[in-house]
């Protein structure tokens, strides 16, 4: 739930720690030690960033297909079907809803992986049905 990241080691600020925050003292526990016991704060920053390098790889494509897409829709709404414009809808709200979250994947990384890849599918097949 939200609250194991947001409101750990009786942190009622809502406010997530990260182990790469450089203005976390050296007794202070990051977000990330509230489930990860292994006080190994360089692995978890090396997790992080390989997280954030995964998330890039997949959503900027994504974001690009979403506004070559946007504009052909622009010219022409009614080129994908009622169906598949609903989901590419959905799909298109996902991506930008991860892209505008700002944690570039970290926040809730299960979730984005699992809306990244439904969101894809969605995406590819209305770019190919729009060519």
């Amino acid at each position: 739930s939200c609250v194991n990241c947001h409101m750990n080691n009786e942190n009622h600020h809502m406010r997530v720690v990260r182990p790469d925050d450089p203005t976390l003292g050296l007794g202070q526990l990051d977000t990330c030690t509230a489930c990860h016991l292994d006080d190994n704060r360089e692995a978890r920053i090396e997790q992080l960033q390989d997280w954030q390098e995964a998330y890039h790889l997949d959503i900027v494509p994504l974001i690009e297909k979403v506004s070559e897409i946007d504009a052909i829709l622009a010219k022409n709404p009614h080129v994908l079907s009622k169906s598949l414009l609903k989901q590419y809808e959905d799909a298109r709200h996902n991506v930008m809803l991860m892209d505008k979250d700002g944690s570039n994947g970290f926040h809730n990384f299960i979730l984005v992986l699992a809306l990244d890849a439904t969101a894809a599918g969605v995406i590819n097949k209305a770019s190919e049905a729009l060519k």
